[in-house]
């Protein structure tokens, strides 16, 4: 993957967390309706696609692969 479509599904990304954001902070019409999209589930989602295309970006820019915690 280049430079573009990383940060293009970045950019995607932040845009799924801050609309599953606003999904959380909307009022419900009466109490006890439930939410028929799972709004926490797509921002856990959402930031976490965020995290791992950041470090594919970091990986891009300075040409060093991340490595975990290998022993």
């Amino acid at each position: 993957m280049d430079f573009q479509t990383t940060v293009t599904l970045m950019l995607f990304a932040a845009a799924l967390v801050g609309g599953s954001l606003w999904g959380t902070r909307r009022k419900v019409k009466r109490l006890g309706d439930v939410s028929y999209v799972p709004w926490n589930g797509l921002m856990f989602l959402g930031i976490l696609v965020f995290c791992v295309l950041a470090a594919h970006l970091v990986t891009l820019m300075t040409g060093v692969p991340l490595k975990g915690n290998i022993r």
